[in-house]
Protein backbone atom coordinates (compact mmCIF):
# COMPACT_ATOMS: atom_id res chain seq x y z
CA UNK A 1 0.00 0.00 0.00
CA UNK A 2 1.07 3.44 -0.54
CA UNK A 3 2.79 4.82 2.44
CA UNK A 4 0.41 7.14 4.69
CA UNK A 5 1.63 10.21 6.43
CA UNK A 6 0.94 13.95 7.77
CA UNK A 7 1.26 15.55 3.99
CA UNK A 8 1.35 19.81 3.89
CA UNK A 9 1.72 20.25 -0.16
CA UNK A 10 1.72 23.75 0.12
CA UNK A 11 4.51 23.36 3.34
CA UNK A 12 6.41 20.89 1.84
CA UNK A 13 6.17 18.48 5.00
CA UNK A 14 5.64 14.85 4.67
CA UNK A 15 6.06 12.45 7.68
CA UNK A 16 6.06 9.06 5.74
CA UNK A 17 4.94 5.43 7.67
CA UNK A 18 7.13 2.55 5.89
CA UNK A 19 7.59 -0.67 7.36
CA UNK A 20 6.43 -4.04 6.49
CA UNK A 21 6.68 -3.95 2.98
CA UNK A 22 4.13 -5.25 0.25
CA UNK A 23 -0.12 -4.99 0.52
CA UNK A 24 -1.46 -4.03 3.49
CA UNK A 25 -4.68 -2.90 4.60
CA UNK A 26 -3.70 -1.27 7.81
CA UNK A 27 -2.20 1.53 6.16
CA UNK A 28 1.24 0.39 6.92
CA UNK A 29 3.09 -1.33 3.81
CA UNK A 30 2.87 -5.16 4.92
CA UNK A 31 5.20 -8.14 3.74
CA UNK A 32 5.71 -11.17 2.08
CA UNK A 33 3.31 -13.00 4.71
CA UNK A 34 0.57 -10.38 4.48
CA UNK A 35 -2.83 -11.80 4.34
CA UNK A 36 -3.90 -9.31 1.08
CA UNK A 37 -4.99 -9.13 -2.39
CA UNK A 38 -1.66 -9.93 -3.65
CA UNK A 39 -0.01 -10.87 -0.43
CA UNK A 40 -0.55 -14.15 1.36
CA UNK A 41 -1.29 -16.53 3.90
CA UNK A 42 2.28 -16.46 5.53
CA UNK A 43 2.93 -19.48 3.45
CA UNK A 44 4.57 -18.51 0.08
CA UNK A 45 3.00 -14.89 -0.64
CA UNK A 46 0.04 -15.98 -1.99
CA UNK A 47 -3.30 -15.78 -1.89
CA UNK A 48 -5.29 -16.75 1.19
CA UNK A 49 -8.29 -18.63 0.79
CA UNK A 50 -11.79 -19.65 -0.76
CA UNK A 51 -15.10 -20.83 0.27
CA UNK A 52 -15.36 -24.49 1.49
CA UNK A 53 -13.06 -27.13 2.73
CA UNK A 54 -13.90 -29.46 5.36
CA UNK A 55 -12.49 -29.17 9.14
CA UNK A 56 -11.28 -32.79 9.14
CA UNK A 57 -11.41 -33.48 12.92
CA UNK A 58 -10.82 -30.74 14.97
CA UNK A 59 -9.38 -28.59 12.51
CA UNK A 60 -10.11 -25.20 10.75
CA UNK A 61 -12.53 -25.18 7.37
CA UNK A 62 -11.03 -23.67 4.39
CA UNK A 63 -14.22 -21.24 4.39
CA UNK A 64 -13.13 -20.06 7.99
CA UNK A 65 -9.19 -19.05 7.10
CA UNK A 66 -9.76 -15.35 5.82
CA UNK A 67 -11.20 -14.22 8.63
CA UNK A 68 -9.01 -15.88 11.09
CA UNK A 69 -5.74 -15.00 8.99
CA UNK A 70 -7.06 -11.29 8.83
CA UNK A 71 -7.45 -11.43 12.85
CA UNK A 72 -4.46 -12.87 13.13
CA UNK A 73 -2.24 -10.45 11.02
CA UNK A 74 -3.96 -7.07 12.62
CA UNK A 75 -3.25 -8.39 15.77
CA UNK A 76 0.04 -8.66 14.99
CA UNK A 77 0.49 -5.48 13.20
CA UNK A 78 -0.90 -3.76 16.34
CA UNK A 79 1.93 -5.80 18.75
CA UNK A 80 4.52 -4.18 16.24
CA UNK A 81 2.62 -0.75 15.33
CA UNK A 82 0.59 0.04 17.97
CA UNK A 83 -2.20 2.83 16.77
CA UNK A 84 -0.17 3.74 14.12
CA UNK A 85 -1.91 1.29 12.18
CA UNK A 86 -5.00 3.17 12.00
CA UNK A 87 -3.62 6.65 11.36
CA UNK A 88 -4.64 6.17 7.30
CA UNK A 89 -7.62 4.77 7.14
CA UNK A 90 -9.51 6.14 10.07
CA UNK A 91 -13.19 4.96 11.17
CA UNK A 92 -12.24 1.81 9.28
CA UNK A 93 -11.60 -1.30 10.65
CA UNK A 94 -8.10 -3.60 9.84
CA UNK A 95 -9.92 -7.17 10.23
CA UNK A 96 -13.11 -5.81 8.16
CA UNK A 97 -10.83 -4.27 5.37
CA UNK A 98 -8.39 -7.39 5.46
CA UNK A 99 -10.92 -10.29 5.25
CA UNK A 100 -12.71 -8.67 2.15
CA UNK A 101 -9.66 -8.59 0.84
CA UNK A 102 -7.89 -11.75 1.00
CA UNK A 103 -12.04 -12.94 0.04
CA UNK A 104 -11.88 -10.64 -3.21
CA UNK A 105 -7.95 -11.50 -3.77
CA UNK A 106 -7.60 -15.11 -4.90
CA UNK A 107 -9.93 -16.74 -2.15
CA UNK A 108 -11.58 -18.79 -4.76
CA UNK A 109 -8.41 -19.67 -6.41
CA UNK A 110 -6.92 -21.26 -3.55
CA UNK A 111 -10.02 -23.74 -3.17
CA UNK A 112 -9.88 -24.66 -7.01
CA UNK A 113 -5.81 -25.32 -6.39
CA UNK A 114 -6.74 -27.50 -3.30
CA UNK A 115 -9.44 -29.81 -5.52
CA UNK A 116 -6.71 -29.82 -8.15
CA UNK A 117 -4.37 -31.26 -6.22
CA UNK A 118 -1.70 -28.42 -6.37
CA UNK A 119 -1.60 -27.42 -3.01
CA UNK A 120 -2.37 -29.92 -0.05
CA UNK A 121 -4.44 -28.29 2.53
CA UNK A 122 -4.46 -29.40 6.00
CA UNK A 123 -7.20 -27.96 8.33
CA UNK A 124 -5.45 -29.48 11.58
CA UNK A 125 -2.62 -27.55 11.16
CA UNK A 126 -3.98 -23.99 10.33
CA UNK A 127 -4.17 -23.20 13.71
CA UNK A 128 -0.14 -23.70 14.69
CA UNK A 129 0.04 -21.36 11.75
CA UNK A 130 -1.80 -19.02 13.51
CA UNK A 131 0.11 -19.06 16.99
CA UNK A 132 3.07 -18.92 14.68
CA UNK A 133 1.75 -15.48 13.14
CA UNK A 134 1.16 -14.20 16.91
CA UNK A 135 4.46 -15.20 18.11
CA UNK A 136 6.19 -13.59 14.42
CA UNK A 137 8.92 -11.36 15.67
CA UNK A 138 8.46 -7.66 14.54
CA UNK A 139 11.94 -7.74 12.63
CA UNK A 140 11.11 -11.10 11.45
CA UNK A 141 8.10 -9.56 8.89
CA UNK A 142 9.83 -9.58 5.46
CA UNK A 143 10.61 -13.83 6.04
CA UNK A 144 8.79 -15.00 2.72
CA UNK A 145 7.74 -18.06 4.85
CA UNK A 146 6.21 -19.55 7.98
CA UNK A 147 7.28 -23.01 8.40
CA UNK A 148 3.83 -23.66 10.15
CA UNK A 149 2.10 -22.10 7.19
CA UNK A 150 3.93 -23.90 4.47
CA UNK A 151 2.74 -27.27 6.50
CA UNK A 152 -0.61 -26.15 6.88
CA UNK A 153 -1.11 -25.15 3.22
CA UNK A 154 1.68 -27.01 1.00
CA UNK A 155 1.96 -26.17 -2.83
CA UNK A 156 3.05 -29.41 -4.88
CA UNK A 157 3.83 -27.48 -7.79
CA UNK A 158 8.19 -27.59 -8.62
CA UNK A 159 9.86 -24.73 -10.30
CA UNK A 160 8.81 -23.87 -14.15
CA UNK A 161 5.66 -25.99 -13.43
CA UNK A 162 2.32 -24.16 -13.88
CA UNK A 163 0.79 -21.94 -11.39
CA UNK A 164 -2.29 -20.14 -10.46
CA UNK A 165 -1.21 -18.58 -7.10
CA UNK A 166 1.81 -18.56 -5.43
CA UNK A 167 0.43 -20.97 -2.87
CA UNK A 168 0.67 -23.91 -5.78
CA UNK A 169 4.72 -23.52 -5.75
CA UNK A 170 6.88 -25.92 -3.94
CA UNK A 171 8.56 -24.87 -0.70
CA UNK A 172 9.83 -21.66 0.34
CA UNK A 173 11.83 -19.96 -2.69
CA UNK A 174 9.34 -19.71 -5.27
CA UNK A 175 6.45 -17.77 -6.27
CA UNK A 176 3.74 -18.05 -9.19
CA UNK A 177 5.23 -15.36 -11.74
CA UNK A 178 1.67 -14.60 -13.95
CA UNK A 179 0.35 -11.84 -15.83
CA UNK A 180 -3.45 -11.66 -16.11
CA UNK A 181 -4.34 -14.52 -18.04
CA UNK A 182 -3.58 -18.00 -15.90
CA UNK A 183 -1.07 -19.89 -16.02
CA UNK A 184 1.54 -18.58 -14.77
CA UNK A 185 5.19 -19.94 -13.60
CA UNK A 186 6.93 -20.86 -10.33
CA UNK A 187 9.72 -19.00 -10.33
CA UNK A 188 12.44 -18.75 -7.69
CA UNK A 189 11.93 -15.91 -5.98
CA UNK A 190 14.01 -12.46 -6.96
CA UNK A 191 17.17 -10.95 -5.58
CA UNK A 192 18.39 -7.73 -4.78
CA UNK A 193 18.42 -4.99 -7.97
CA UNK A 194 15.47 -7.14 -10.38
CA UNK A 195 12.18 -5.48 -11.36
CA UNK A 196 8.95 -6.94 -8.85
CA UNK A 197 5.61 -5.60 -8.66
CA UNK A 198 4.99 -7.09 -4.87
CA UNK A 199 6.90 -8.07 -2.03
CA UNK A 200 5.92 -11.76 -2.33
CA UNK A 201 7.95 -11.93 -5.54
CA UNK A 202 11.38 -10.99 -3.48
CA UNK A 203 13.56 -12.83 -1.55
CA UNK A 204 13.14 -13.01 2.02
CA UNK A 205 14.68 -10.15 3.40
CA UNK A 206 13.73 -8.06 0.65
CA UNK A 207 10.74 -5.95 -0.62
CA UNK A 208 9.50 -4.20 -3.44
CA UNK A 209 10.78 -0.35 -3.26
CA UNK A 210 8.02 1.38 -4.09
CA UNK A 211 9.75 4.08 -5.80
CA UNK A 212 11.85 1.72 -8.17
CA UNK A 213 10.08 -1.13 -8.46
CA UNK A 214 12.98 -3.41 -7.62
CA UNK A 215 13.90 -5.70 -4.96
CA UNK A 216 15.78 -4.26 -2.28
CA UNK A 217 16.97 -4.89 1.31
CA UNK A 218 15.58 -2.33 3.71
CA UNK A 219 16.79 0.70 5.49
CA UNK A 220 17.50 -0.52 9.04
CA UNK A 221 16.74 1.55 12.10
CA UNK A 222 18.70 4.45 12.63
CA UNK A 223 19.82 4.96 9.07
CA UNK A 224 18.52 6.98 5.81
CA UNK A 225 15.12 6.19 4.38
CA UNK A 226 12.36 7.33 1.50
CA UNK A 227 12.01 10.38 0.05
CA UNK A 228 12.32 8.83 -3.22
CA UNK A 229 16.36 8.45 -2.77
CA UNK A 230 16.59 5.76 -0.28
CA UNK A 231 15.01 2.28 0.52
CA UNK A 232 11.78 2.40 2.98
CA UNK A 233 12.52 1.22 6.50
CA UNK A 234 12.41 -2.53 7.07
CA UNK A 235 10.04 -3.38 9.66
CA UNK A 236 9.26 -2.54 12.46
CA UNK A 237 11.04 0.84 11.56
CA UNK A 238 8.60 4.00 10.57
CA UNK A 239 10.33 6.62 8.43
CA UNK A 240 9.95 10.22 9.68
CA UNK A 241 11.53 13.42 8.42
CA UNK A 242 11.27 12.31 4.50
CA UNK A 243 10.18 14.66 1.67
CA UNK A 244 10.11 13.51 -1.36
CA UNK A 245 8.95 16.67 -3.75
CA UNK A 246 12.35 17.93 -2.65
CA UNK A 247 14.17 13.78 -2.76
CA UNK A 248 15.19 14.36 0.93
CA UNK A 249 15.56 11.31 2.90
CA UNK A 250 14.27 10.78 6.30
CA UNK A 251 15.20 8.40 9.15
CA UNK A 252 14.04 4.82 10.77
CA UNK A 253 12.54 5.04 14.17
CA UNK A 254 10.54 2.68 15.95
CA UNK A 255 7.11 3.39 17.78
CA UNK A 256 8.51 3.35 20.81
CA UNK A 257 11.06 5.93 19.82
CA UNK A 258 8.23 8.51 18.17
CA UNK A 259 4.98 8.37 20.78
CA UNK A 260 6.69 9.78 23.67
CA UNK A 261 5.35 13.56 23.77
CA UNK A 262 3.40 14.26 26.73
CA UNK A 263 0.01 15.87 26.90
CA UNK A 264 0.33 19.47 26.01
CA UNK A 265 4.08 19.23 25.24
CA UNK A 266 6.17 19.87 21.99
CA UNK A 267 5.91 17.51 19.19
CA UNK A 268 7.13 17.33 15.44
CA UNK A 269 4.82 16.47 13.07
CA UNK A 270 7.78 15.51 10.25
CA UNK A 271 10.27 14.54 12.60
CA UNK A 272 8.80 13.48 15.87
CA UNK A 273 9.04 13.00 18.65
CA UNK A 274 4.75 12.35 18.61
CA UNK A 275 2.49 12.00 21.12
CA UNK A 276 1.86 9.39 23.59
CA UNK A 277 -1.09 7.23 23.23
CA UNK A 278 -1.26 8.46 19.55
CA UNK A 279 -3.37 11.80 20.76
CA UNK A 280 -2.77 14.69 17.94
CA UNK A 281 0.24 16.34 17.14
CA UNK A 282 -1.54 19.81 16.16
CA UNK A 283 0.10 22.98 14.61
CA UNK A 284 -0.92 25.92 16.23
CA UNK A 285 1.54 28.50 14.09
CA UNK A 286 4.99 29.06 12.85
CA UNK A 287 7.66 31.19 14.37
CA UNK A 288 11.60 31.39 14.21
CA UNK A 289 11.23 29.41 10.80
CA UNK A 290 9.23 26.53 12.22
CA UNK A 291 5.72 25.06 12.53
CA UNK A 292 4.93 25.42 16.34
CA UNK A 293 3.02 21.64 17.03
CA UNK A 294 1.96 20.93 20.78
CA UNK A 295 0.12 17.39 21.54
CA UNK A 296 -3.61 17.83 22.04
CA UNK A 297 -6.75 16.45 22.77
CA UNK A 298 -9.37 15.25 19.73
CA UNK A 299 -12.42 17.30 19.11
CA UNK A 300 -16.29 16.92 18.43
CA UNK A 301 -17.82 16.76 15.45
CA UNK A 302 -18.08 20.26 13.69
CA UNK A 303 -15.09 21.66 15.93
CA UNK A 304 -12.76 24.08 15.51
CA UNK A 305 -9.50 22.36 14.74
CA UNK A 306 -5.64 22.43 13.90
CA UNK A 307 -3.90 20.76 11.30
CA UNK A 308 -2.50 17.55 13.23
CA UNK A 309 -1.38 14.11 12.94
CA UNK A 310 -3.50 12.46 13.06
CA UNK A 311 -6.63 14.34 12.74
CA UNK A 312 -8.22 16.34 15.70
CA UNK A 313 -11.10 15.36 13.78
CA UNK A 314 -13.52 12.23 14.68
CA UNK A 315 -13.37 9.37 11.86
CA UNK A 316 -15.50 10.43 8.93
CA UNK A 317 -14.42 14.30 9.27
CA UNK A 318 -11.19 16.26 8.41
CA UNK A 319 -9.90 19.33 9.46
CA UNK A 320 -10.60 21.72 6.55
CA UNK A 321 -8.18 24.30 6.66
CA UNK A 322 -5.88 26.21 4.41
CA UNK A 323 -1.59 26.92 4.42
CA UNK A 324 -2.37 30.33 5.10
CA UNK A 325 -4.50 29.45 8.21
CA UNK A 326 -2.39 26.98 9.01
CA UNK A 327 0.89 29.33 9.40
CA UNK A 328 -1.13 32.44 11.21
CA UNK A 329 -2.09 29.85 13.90
CA UNK A 330 -5.82 30.22 12.62
CA UNK A 331 -8.24 27.32 13.15
CA UNK A 332 -10.15 25.09 10.63
CA UNK A 333 -13.45 23.18 10.81
CA UNK A 334 -14.33 19.54 11.24
CA UNK A 335 -15.76 18.89 7.86
CA UNK A 336 -17.80 15.38 6.59
CA UNK A 337 -15.45 13.47 4.23
CA UNK A 338 -17.16 13.45 1.16
CA UNK A 339 -19.39 10.64 0.28
CA UNK A 340 -19.38 8.09 -2.63
CA UNK A 341 -20.22 10.24 -5.89
CA UNK A 342 -19.08 13.29 -4.58
CA UNK A 343 -15.99 14.54 -5.68
CA UNK A 344 -12.72 14.03 -3.42
CA UNK A 345 -11.00 16.76 -1.08
CA UNK A 346 -7.57 16.45 -0.43
CA UNK A 347 -6.88 17.23 3.85
CA UNK A 348 -3.44 18.92 4.23
CA UNK A 349 -3.43 15.73 7.04
CA UNK A 350 -2.43 13.55 3.62
CA UNK A 351 -5.16 11.01 4.79
CA UNK A 352 -7.82 9.03 2.54
CA UNK A 353 -10.18 11.70 1.45
CA UNK A 354 -13.35 10.21 1.64
CA UNK A 355 -15.63 8.56 3.92
CA UNK A 356 -14.65 5.28 5.46
CA UNK A 357 -14.91 2.51 3.00
CA UNK A 358 -14.57 4.58 -0.02
CA UNK A 359 -11.45 5.96 -1.70
CA UNK A 360 -10.60 8.92 -4.34
CA UNK A 361 -10.58 7.84 -8.14
CA UNK A 362 -7.52 9.94 -9.24
CA UNK A 363 -9.21 9.66 -13.01
CA UNK A 364 -12.47 11.37 -12.19
CA UNK A 365 -11.72 13.06 -9.03
CA UNK A 366 -14.92 11.53 -7.23
CA UNK A 367 -14.86 9.16 -4.46
CA UNK A 368 -16.06 5.73 -5.35
CA UNK A 369 -17.24 2.89 -2.63
CA UNK A 370 -15.28 -0.05 -2.06
CA UNK A 371 -16.76 -3.07 -4.21
CA UNK A 372 -16.78 -6.79 -3.61
CA UNK A 373 -16.65 -9.23 -6.48
CA UNK A 374 -18.55 -9.15 -9.39
CA UNK A 375 -20.17 -5.48 -8.30
CA UNK A 376 -19.57 -2.48 -10.81
CA UNK A 377 -16.37 -0.57 -11.59
CA UNK A 378 -14.61 2.08 -12.59
CA UNK A 379 -11.21 1.69 -11.98
CA UNK A 380 -9.16 -0.76 -9.47
CA UNK A 381 -9.52 1.90 -7.32
CA UNK A 382 -12.86 0.85 -6.09
CA UNK A 383 -12.20 -2.62 -5.52
CA UNK A 384 -11.10 -4.48 -2.56
CA UNK A 385 -9.24 -6.76 -4.70
CA UNK A 386 -7.73 -3.68 -5.99
CA UNK A 387 -8.66 -4.82 -9.80
CA UNK A 388 -11.11 -3.73 -11.80
CA UNK A 389 -11.34 -5.83 -15.18
CA UNK A 390 -14.28 -4.83 -17.68
CA UNK A 391 -16.38 -3.21 -15.80
CA UNK A 392 -16.46 -5.49 -12.53
CA UNK A 393 -14.33 -6.16 -9.41
CA UNK A 394 -12.36 -9.41 -10.14
CA UNK A 395 -10.04 -11.10 -8.30
CA UNK A 396 -6.11 -9.38 -8.16
CA UNK A 397 -4.73 -13.20 -9.32
CA UNK A 398 -4.61 -14.06 -12.90
CA UNK A 399 -7.81 -15.85 -14.08
CA UNK A 400 -8.48 -18.81 -16.65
Amino acid sequence: MAKQGLVIASLGLWVGLGACGGSSTAGIKGTGGTAGASGGTGASGGSAGASGGSAGSGGVPLGDVPGKFAKAYCDLYDKCYGALVNFSTPGEDCATLTQKTIDDGGFNELSNSVNAGTVQYHSDKVQACLDAIANESCDKLLQRSIPECLAAMAGTVDVGGDCNIDNDCKGTALFCQASSTCPGKCTKLLGAGQDCTRDAMCQSGLNCDSTTNKCVKPAALGNACGGGVEPDCGPPGICLGENTQQSQPGTCETVAQILIAADGATCDAQNGPWCKNAEPCAITGYASGSLVASCSAAVASGAACHLAYPDECPAGEYCDITPTQVYAGQTGTCTALPKAGAACVTPLSGLNGCEPYARCDTTTNKCVALHRLGEPCASNVGCYSGRCDKGGCAPSVCTN
